[in-house]
């Protein structure tokens, strides 16, 4: 298996997406893994205040394990936190106009086959939405529940995308071929119309 190529530290830190690393190199059990966002978000409608989501990112994130070797981990979750555009975390204090993630922000590995028929570890957030306009960012952490204490084993971070409200909004993209993929192998996502 060929794991993502090591991003290379530039001599003058030249962004943000520097210090925010959409892709992370980690051991686990001695086998080399990579954690990256196969599919990041760009932008979405506000979902509002209700706890249910209809509004989902668009695209949906979906993060992608990689794993040097065989084998099969089924505890293992990611858990996604909304920061504002400069990476600092949101914190829900202004009763006015609170700002959090609606839906479900953590998600279990699923074992799929992506659209080049390849094998793999994914976590597909399906239904997460965020509740107010503004720029933000995704932290996504990943998590062995499997062993106690749990931590961290590692954070990547989206790119930074746009919450619309319904005036600026001009409608969904089209589904992405993985999203498609994975509906057909079961996975509960929405398609958008072509």
């Amino acid at each position: 298996m060929t794991l993502p190529a090591k991003n290379k530290m530039k001599p003058e830190l030249e962004s943000l997406d520097t210090y925010l690393p959409s892709q992370v190199r980690f051991t686990q059990e001695q086998r080399e893994c990579v954690l990256f966002f196969r599919q990041q978000p760009t932008r979405a409608r506000m979902s509002g205040y209700q706890p249910i989501v209809s509004r989902s990112m668009d695209p949906i994130p979906i993060v992608q394990l990689k794993i040097a070797g065989e084998i099969r981990y089924t505890n293992l979750i990611c858990q996604l936190l909304l920061l504002d555009e400069n990476g600092n975390r949101v914190i829900e204090s202004d009763k006015r106009k609170p700002i959090f993630i609606n839906g479900d922000p953590v998600t279990n590995c699923s074992h799929l086959r992506d659209d080049n028929n390849e094998l793999g570890y994914f976590f597909v957030f399906n239904s997460v939405g965020v509740s107010a306009t503004g720029r933000y960012r995704f932290a996504c952490r990943l998590f062995d529940i499997g062993r106690m204490p749990s931590h961290a084993l590692c954070t990547i971070y989206s790119n930074v995308f746009e919450i619309l409200n319904s005036g600026k909004f001009k409608g969904l993209s089209k589904s992405t071929k993985l999203m498609e993929v994975f509906r057909q192998q079961g996975m509960f996502i929405h398609l958008r119309p072509n």
